[in-house]
């Protein structure tokens, strides 16, 4: 969307306008170095899998964000949060065996739209494995946006603590499937 509203503000010559968007463009830009940065040198830098390093980074940053006071400029926050969203776009790109977003619904309603059309012509069975999977992460990023569109107005900037409680759930879903996977390679 940040590019898409640059483009359109420099296409009117609205320069400065245009400048508003380059920060969060920027921060997502860095937000990929970052996240491939942790997974290229998480075993000589962390004791921690690389995806857990990521997710308690997010977590960390959205904890901060519910404490800045009302004051603090929305490029600010924008800004974070396209950082968060890089890191976690960058992080998470694959849904088993299939491609996916997690901030981003487009990609994976062409996915699960491309699904079912092949799981009801073919009688795919995998298609239409594929298109439960898609349309339960679209179910779920719906059921978020509801309910973030219904706290936000009563816990205000506080509400992004419940992105940080889903994240922090991920990491412990990680940590068990990581001990998991260690003691059944042992």
């Amino acid at each position: 969307g940040n590019i898409v509203f640059l483009a359109i503000c420099v296409s009117k010559g609205e320069w400065g306008q245009a400048l508003v968007y380059v920060p969060p463009i920027l921060a997502f830009v860095i937000g990929v170095i970052i996240a491939e940065s942790i997974k290229n040198n998480s075993s000589r830098l962390f004791i921690l899998d690389w995806v857990q390093v990521v997710l308690i980074l997010e977590i960390i940053i959205l904890f901060i964000i519910g404490f800045l006071p009302r004051t603090v400029s929305d490029i600010v926050v924008t800004v974070t949060i396209s950082f968060v969203a890089s890191l976690q776009t960058s992080s998470f790109r694959k849904l088993v065996d299939s491609p996916y977003a997690t901030v981003m619904c487009t990609g994976n309603l062409l996915s699960a739209s491309r699904s079912a059309y092949t799981a009801f012509i073919k009688k795919d069975y995998r298609s239409a494995i594929h298109t439960i999977r898609f349309f339960t992460v679209i179910l779920s990023f719906l059921i978020g946006a509801i309910l973030g569109g219904i706290i936000t107005p009563i816990l205000g900037a506080k509400a992004i603590w419940s992105a940080v409680f889903i994240l922090v759930c991920a990491v412990m879903f990680f940590s068990v499937d990581i001990r998991k996977n260690t003691r059944e390679l042992a």
